[in-house]
């Protein structure tokens, strides 16, 4: 398996989808794991880097400590709800005719580093999107919290790791 990964590495977009003869659910399981834990992920970068080049549109949802730490601020809570200025309003309208523009193309829905404190913002909503276009593909990447339901499993890419060196190795490759 490490030698289709160095060349699907090293021949970036001849080949769509390797497929591996497997009979049991279990099998499955242990290639999955197998894969996702060899260096670099080459594999689901490489699918994750054609599917970006090929999407009509990317929508990226970002966890909170992710966006504060890159000096971005949002809407804070007011004791039990988020607080729901103007901005937000029109922010929140324009992202939903964009969701309607788009609502039969190509989207790519790109989760960074959404953990289980709010997954309604952004985890979930992309999750119902994703079952409801079977043109979309669903993306997580996250360190230690990334993957998607059963339902959408065939459109989706998880890649467990630090969402900067993914980052850094799509760009490279």
């Amino acid at each position: 398996m490490e030698t289709v990964s160095d060349w699907l590495h090293n021949n970036p977009g001849k080949v769509e989808r390797v497929m591996f003869n497997v009979f049991k659910g279990e099998d499955k399981t242990i290639y999955k794991k197998v894969l996702n834990d060899m260096p670099n992920g080459y594999q689901e970068t490489a699918r994750l880097k054609r599917e970006i080049s090929e999407s009509d549109a990317i929508v990226i949802g970002a966890g909170a400590g992710l966006s504060t730490s890159a000096g971005l601020t949002y809407s804070a809570r007011a004791d039990d709800s988020f607080v729901e200025d103007e901005g937000w309003h029109r922010a929140s309208a324009a992202y939903s005719d964009f969701l309607r523009r788009h609502e039969n193309l190509h989207v790519l829905y790109l989760e960074l580093g959404v953990g289980a404190n709010t997954p309604g913002i952004v985890k979930y909503p992309f999750w119902q999107m994703t079952l409801a276009n079977e043109k979309t593909v669903y993306v997580c990447l996250n360190y230690g919290e990334a993957f998607c339901p059963e339902e959408i499993e065939d459109r989706s890419i998880c890649i467990d790791g630090d969402i900067g060196q993914i980052l850094k190795e799509i760009n490279e490759s």
